[in-house]
């Protein structure tokens, strides 16, 4: 009973015969000898596999019952050989290509990987809930967040800017900060970030996560203003009228000015058509 102590919390003890139908009554052992008599002349593509307590033992000249089944090992004996694996590449590798392209199966798949890490399920709800009891463990404000799946795609997510700069703030102070921050599109120069502030004070220096829907742009991340000093910022605008690419030219404008003056600007004057 020592190792039922480590079974996630989400999860239930129960006897296989209380989730399952168990058809040990339709197995019918059939020896070595036999089996050998009766494919004895038969082509293989004739033969079917014949399963013993631990996985495969043989072939048989025809099988004994007919429908779909889940094989099971007795006495929790391995049933199948494992014949090859394949190892994931590391977290710090992982978020590069999900940060830099908005790979949204990578962020999905890694949601999932929290709520199992931190509860033991891989369900979405289960998920979530994870994810926000981690961010409130750190004191990270989630005042307005609700997180609805890993990818951000549903409307039904919400999160506002002052806890996108918190977690920020968290990630530069902690030990990860070189990991995560490299993982970032770099102004100009990678990702989603490849054409935006080209020609500007924050070519080559801001590095931040771009975020868009229909009527909705997102853009946090951190850069190094004029004096030296690190900058860490979120914006996100809703419901607006126009293009993304006048927005995000407003954007840029916003965050040059902030870069010269150190201060956040009233008004950022018009946005470049």
């Amino acid at each position: 009973m020592s190792e039922l102590n480590n079974i996630p919390k989400h999860w239930q003890v129960k006897k296989l015969g209380e989730v399952c139908q168990v058809l040990d009554n339709l197995r019918k052992p059939i020896n070595s000898a036999e089996r050998q008599q009766r494919i004895a002349g038969k082509r293989q593509s004739e033969l079917f596999p014949y399963f013993g307590a631990t996985g495969q033992v043989g072939w048989i000249d025809d099988y004994m019952t007919d429908g779909k089944y889940i094989l099971i090992g007795e006495d929790g004996a391995p049933f199948f050989k494992l014949i090859a694996e394949k190892s994931s590449p590391q977290l710090s590798e992982l978020i590069v290509p999900l940060n830099h392209e908005s790979i949204n199966l990578f962020a999905e798949h890694l949601l999932r990987e929290i709520g199992r890490a931190r509860n033991g399920s891989t369900d979405l709800q289960v998920s979530t809930e994870a994810l926000k009891e981690f961010w409130a463990e750190k004191k990270i404000f989630t005042g307005g967040f609700y997180p609805t799946d890993g990818s951000g795609l549903s409307r039904s997510n919400g999160v506002c800017t002052r806890t996108l700069a918190e977690v920020l703030r968290y990630m530069y102070l902690g030990p990860n900060r070189e990991v995560f921050f490299n993982s970032l599109p770099v102004a100009g120069q990678s990702g989603t970030l490849q054409f935006a502030f080209k020609g500007t004070t924050l070519e080559n220096n801001l590095q931040a996560k771009t975020g868009s829907m229909t009527r909705v742009r997102s853009l946090a991340g951190i850069f190094t203003n004029k004096a030296g000093r690190k900058v860490i910022f979120a914006m996100i605008t809703n419901n607006f009228e126009g293009s993304q690419t006048t927005i995000g030219y407003t954007f840029e404008a916003f965050l040059n000015e902030l870069f010269d003056t150190g201060t956040p600007p009233t008004n950022s004057g018009k946005s470049k058509k």
